[in-house]
């Protein structure tokens, strides 16, 4: 019986020797994580907030200003916009002390069309 116990553990020691001779560690013990690479944004700053007809180009891309939304009636206070563009764009609005980040193709003040916290459009940048 001990001859068959010592002649498994030489078994299995050989067998481990072989299982594990070609194994090679090298540098060190904590993994190596690379994140992936996130493209930076490219924005372009709306220099003619209210005109129509009115095109920017972002990154190569033709972003056309179809729609401006006012608060008020004769349009002194613009609060939303309307695009159309052949690939997915991002907004940055500044508004009153706010700013807003938004994609799509439609932005309009999340606080609603009228009232005293619905700030107009005082800057705004398109971004890919």
């Amino acid at each position: 019986m001990l001859a068959s116990a010592m002649q498994f553990i030489a078994f299995m020691r050989a067998l481990l020797v072989s299982l594990f001779s070609s194994l090679t560690i090298s540098g060190s013990a904590t993994p190596s994580i690379t994140a992936p690479e996130s493209a930076i944004p490219v924005c372009v700053r709306v220099t003619q907030i209210g005109a129509l007809p009115l095109t920017v180009e972002v990154d190569g891309l033709k972003v056309q200003f179809t729609e401006w939304m006012a608060k008020d009636v004769d349009a002194s206070e613009l609060i939303g916009f309307r695009v159309s563009a052949p690939a997915p764009v991002h907004f940055v609005v500044r508004s009153g002390r706010e700013t807003f980040e938004g994609q799509g193709n439609r932005w309009v003040n999340p606080h609603g069309v009228v009232g005293s916290t619905v700030h107009p459009i005082d800057s705004l940048e398109v971004c890919r």
